[in-house]
């Protein structure tokens, strides 16, 4: 199974912890800012096969389910989230409900952002939403979430600010889109694998 996360905005402001989460952003792909591309082409699907696979879906804490569990160390639930839904702009949402530690570490803004984990097959689809984890390192840029928003941000497939720091990292300017970025980390995989040869 291969499974790939990124990382979404959660924003519990002046103690209003969300009671829906955004688990997967509008458009028919997903960009992380570490150069990764998930296709999207199905969200109605991809929420059908997530409520299948179960019925409550572990939020833990820094992804320990996939990080700690196995090595037989803790991995507390902060949350779960059940009831997956595709909204018409191709935005996965879930209704959540936050264990007192996850309320707890919201309202102390301790964490700030949800990170899901979801299965990809071989063409890089994303199959199914598996859990999620909150964390503090986000990987795409979406604006903040609460207990009053409706999910109608912008289209990520449409516009997507890249982090100035990676554009510095890859010789871009800082006004410089996702195709720039793409195209200048295939060039360096074209000299690394020139290098090689």
């Amino acid at each position: 199974m291969n499974t790939d996360s990124l990382f979404l905005c959660l924003n519990a402001e002046s103690g209003n912890i969300p009671e829906t989460i955004q688990l997967l952003p509008a458009g028919d792909y997903v960009a992380g800012r570490d150069g990764r591309r998930w296709i999207k082409n199905n969200p109605e699907l991809i929420a059908q096969k997530s409520n299948e696979y179960l019925p409550q879906h572990i939020i833990d804490e820094n992804h320990s389910t996939d990080l700690r569990a196995p090595k037989g160390e803790e991995s507390p639930a902060m949350g779960w989230f059940s009831a997956i839904t595709a909204k018409e702009d191709g935005s996965i949402w879930a209704a959540v409900s936050w264990t007192a530690r996850g309320k707890a570490a919201l309202e102390n803004q301790e964490y700030r952002y949800i990170s899901p984990v979801f299965e990809v097959d071989p063409s890089g689809e994303i199959v199914k939403i598996l859990r999620a984890g909150l964390t503090n390192t986000p990987n795409i840029d979406l604006p903040a979430l609460n207990s009053t928003q409706t999910g109608q941000a912008g289209n990520p497939a449409k516009e997507i600010r890249m982090d100035k720091e990676l554009c510095a990292a890859l010789g871009l300017a800082e006004n410089a889109t996702e195709n720039d970025a793409i195209a200048a980390v295939t060039a360096l995989k074209t000299q690394v694998n020139s290098a090689r040869n």
